[in-house]
Protein backbone atom coordinates (compact mmCIF):
# COMPACT_ATOMS: atom_id res chain seq x y z
CA UNK A 1 0.00 0.00 0.00
CA UNK A 2 1.24 3.45 -0.71
CA UNK A 3 1.88 6.43 1.74
CA UNK A 4 -0.30 8.15 -0.36
CA UNK A 5 -3.56 5.26 -0.07
CA UNK A 6 -2.93 4.84 3.82
CA UNK A 7 -3.40 8.55 4.08
CA UNK A 8 -6.54 8.63 2.42
CA UNK A 9 -7.77 5.36 3.99
CA UNK A 10 -7.09 7.09 7.49
CA UNK A 11 -8.97 10.52 6.13
CA UNK A 12 -11.76 8.26 5.38
CA UNK A 13 -12.34 6.72 8.42
CA UNK A 14 -11.77 10.14 10.51
CA UNK A 15 -14.18 11.44 8.28
CA UNK A 16 -16.72 8.39 8.58
CA UNK A 17 -16.36 8.38 12.15
CA UNK A 18 -17.55 11.96 12.30
CA UNK A 19 -20.90 11.23 10.14
CA UNK A 20 -23.86 10.51 12.51
CA UNK A 21 -24.49 6.92 10.54
CA UNK A 22 -20.62 6.54 9.93
CA UNK A 23 -20.87 6.89 6.31
CA UNK A 24 -18.53 9.00 3.98
CA UNK A 25 -19.84 9.05 1.05
CA UNK A 26 -17.84 9.50 -2.11
CA UNK A 27 -19.13 12.87 -3.06
CA UNK A 28 -18.36 14.09 0.43
CA UNK A 29 -14.91 11.98 0.86
CA UNK A 30 -13.76 14.50 -2.75
CA UNK A 31 -14.29 17.65 -0.85
CA UNK A 32 -12.90 16.22 2.41
CA UNK A 33 -10.42 14.19 2.12
CA UNK A 34 -7.90 16.73 0.53
CA UNK A 35 -8.02 18.86 3.35
CA UNK A 36 -7.34 15.61 5.64
CA UNK A 37 -4.37 14.71 3.85
CA UNK A 38 -2.86 18.35 3.27
CA UNK A 39 -3.29 19.16 6.91
CA UNK A 40 -1.46 15.63 8.07
CA UNK A 41 1.70 16.54 5.60
CA UNK A 42 1.33 19.87 4.86
CA UNK A 43 5.36 20.44 4.10
CA UNK A 44 5.04 18.03 1.30
CA UNK A 45 2.37 19.87 -0.52
CA UNK A 46 3.62 23.25 0.48
CA UNK A 47 6.89 22.38 -1.94
CA UNK A 48 4.51 21.61 -4.42
CA UNK A 49 1.32 21.91 -6.97
CA UNK A 50 -2.26 21.20 -5.00
CA UNK A 51 -4.05 18.18 -6.90
CA UNK A 52 -6.70 18.23 -8.74
CA UNK A 53 -10.31 16.68 -7.62
CA UNK A 54 -9.19 14.07 -10.22
CA UNK A 55 -6.78 13.12 -8.05
CA UNK A 56 -8.20 12.43 -5.01
CA UNK A 57 -10.78 10.64 -6.84
CA UNK A 58 -8.37 8.44 -8.06
CA UNK A 59 -6.80 7.62 -4.24
CA UNK A 60 -10.47 6.92 -3.11
CA UNK A 61 -10.98 4.73 -5.85
CA UNK A 62 -7.37 2.89 -5.08
CA UNK A 63 -8.81 1.64 -1.58
CA UNK A 64 -11.84 -0.11 -3.40
CA UNK A 65 -9.36 -1.38 -6.14
CA UNK A 66 -6.82 -2.62 -3.71
CA UNK A 67 -9.37 -4.42 -1.78
CA UNK A 68 -7.90 -7.86 -1.26
CA UNK A 69 -4.23 -6.67 -0.36
CA UNK A 70 -3.71 -6.85 3.81
CA UNK A 71 -3.46 -3.44 5.07
CA UNK A 72 -5.98 -2.09 3.10
CA UNK A 73 -8.61 -0.79 5.10
CA UNK A 74 -11.43 -2.64 3.49
CA UNK A 75 -9.12 -6.00 3.79
CA UNK A 76 -8.47 -5.51 7.27
CA UNK A 77 -12.52 -5.40 8.17
CA UNK A 78 -12.19 -1.50 9.52
CA UNK A 79 -15.02 0.07 6.85
CA UNK A 80 -16.85 -1.72 4.39
CA UNK A 81 -17.66 -0.11 1.10
CA UNK A 82 -21.09 -0.01 -0.70
CA UNK A 83 -21.15 1.33 -4.42
CA UNK A 84 -24.52 3.27 -3.92
CA UNK A 85 -23.26 4.81 -0.88
CA UNK A 86 -19.82 5.11 0.23
CA UNK A 87 -17.92 3.80 3.06
CA UNK A 88 -19.66 2.99 6.84
CA UNK A 89 -17.15 2.69 9.46
CA UNK A 90 -16.77 -0.75 11.23
CA UNK A 91 -16.08 -1.64 15.15
CA UNK A 92 -13.09 -2.42 14.32
CA UNK A 93 -12.27 0.75 12.42
CA UNK A 94 -13.71 2.73 15.40
CA UNK A 95 -11.21 0.63 17.57
CA UNK A 96 -7.94 1.23 15.25
CA UNK A 97 -8.75 4.87 15.65
CA UNK A 98 -8.94 5.28 19.43
CA UNK A 99 -5.81 2.89 19.60
CA UNK A 100 -3.92 5.53 17.21
CA UNK A 101 -4.91 8.10 18.77
CA UNK A 102 -7.96 9.30 16.53
CA UNK A 103 -10.78 10.10 19.09
CA UNK A 104 -13.47 11.35 16.84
Amino acid sequence: MSDLEAEVSLATLRIAARQPDGVASRSLLKLVVPAFVMAADADKWRSGPIPKSDFWEEAISRICKNRMNPGNMLYEGYAVHHPDFGFRISHKGLEFLEREGYEE
